[in-house]
């Protein structure tokens, strides 16, 4: 007789089957494992690719918002020109749809400022190691050579601009601003963060406009300013007659803080200013301070186009006997193309006809220690 034997687990299954049953769970196991390890690598690709596009757009913003661009401009010695109002701008001549994307550039290796004037971007030339982690934070442990890289300092961005003159002039103080920015992704092992980086992906390619954005300039005219009316000199260049059509022109002595060259003054007359100015093309607010003495119906400024004639409105007052009328009056601006203009008024009558009205002549007096600003005209450029 033949004895059969079965071999039974406690609980009534085979030897085999409990070994199968491992084997089965082993590979389950494993399985899901490399699944979650693959799932925490696709979760670190794509957070460090939030990143990437996190500071990349973070850098658009800053290279196009007036304020940020400005603090650029004001901190780096290698955007010098675009701060000066004579023209060392010099042309680049290069086609940038040709070549390296990288190559040929004007001044590179900047500081990028925020808004609050913060340094966003360190320069790789003062900073050659600054770079991000993929959190996004500043780190300073970024090395560029292969194979040499940082985990925790894995990329940076490189920025460069190039200048294009108008018309191709060889030289110029506003010119056209084309920004680049090239990503430089080096981990020490790639596949240590599991990220396959196209950094083609993350250029920066921007035009800014000829000028520094954000620009503020005053013109004035400031009494005494020699060689343009010296002191107790009263005679303006009309009375304020009664009457229409007693337009007369309010002269300007001396601009400033014009950094981006956007105002010029013209046309000068002697023992009294410029009568006219001219601006470039762009948007800027502007506020028009002025004053007159005596304008016993009231007094009215604006704005006169030079060509077209087209009028603005920029302010005006009432002033009786021995007092002075003030007035300070916004006026927006957008020229298509660069403008002149002269600051006009009309006064309906005066107590005294013989003041003279294109300064604007004060109540109070004045001296050479405590000169007076009659009329002036501050503007900024937002675009």
């Amino acid at each position: 007789m033949i004895l059969k034997v079965r071999l039974l687990s406690p609980k009534g299954m085979s030897l085999v089957e409990v070994m199968i049953l491992v084997v089965v769970m082993g590979l389950v196991g494993l399985g899901t494992a490399t699944l979650m390890k693959n799932m925490v690598g696709i979760q670190k690709r794509t957070d460090l690719k939030s990143t990437i596009n996190e500071i990349k757009t973070q850098l658009e913003q800053y290279i196009l918002d007036d304020t940020a661009w400005n603090h650029s401009v004001q901190s780096n010695t290698e955007l010098a020109c675009l701060r000066d109002t004579t023209p060392n701008c010099t042309h680049n001549a290069d086609d940038m749809s040709a070549g390296p994307f990288f190559s040929g550039f004007s001044a590179g290796h900047f500081q990028i400022f925020d808004t609050q004037g913060n340094v966003f971007l360190r320069g790789y030339s003062g900073t050659p190691n600054g770079g991000f982690s993929p959190d996004g934070t500043r780190c300073n442990t970024f090395d560029a050579d292969i194979g040499d890289g940082d985990d925790d300092c894995p990329f940076r961005y490189n920025v460069a601009v190039w200048y294009k003159c108008v018309n191709g002039q060889p030289t110029c103080s506003r010119p056209q601003v084309f920004v680049r920015g090239e990503l430089v992704y080096n981990p020490e092992d790639p596949a240590a963060l599991n990220a396959r980086i196209n950094v083609d992906d993350y250029r920066i390619d921007l035009q800014r406009g000829r000028a520094t954005r954000a620009d503020t300039f005053q013109i004035v005219h400031e009494d005494p300013f020699p060689p343009y009316y010296p002191v107790g000199d009263q005679d303006g260049g009309g009375n304020c007659s009664p009457g229409a059509g007693n337009e007369v022109p309010r002269y300007f002595t001396n601009e400033t803080f014009d950094t981006g060259d956007n105002v010029e003054l013209l046309n000068p007359v002697a023992n009294r200013g410029f009568r006219r100015f001219r601006m470039q093309a762009g948007t800027y607010e502007c506020k028009v301070a002025t004053q007159s003495f005596e304008a016993r119906q009231g007094y009215s400024v604006f704005l006169w186009t030079v060509g077209t004639g087209r009028r603005f409105p920029a302010g005006g007052g009432f002033a009786g006997p021995s007092s002075t009328a003030h007035s300070t009056e916004s006026v927006k601006l957008v020229l298509d193309d660069e403008t002149t203009f002269e600051l006009r008024h009309f006064c309906a009558a005066s107590y005294n006809t013989g003041r003279g009205w294109d300064l604007g002549i004060p109540l109070q007096g004045y001296t050479t220690a405590n000169p007076t600003v009659y009329t002036s005209i501050t503007c900024t450029r937002s675009s």
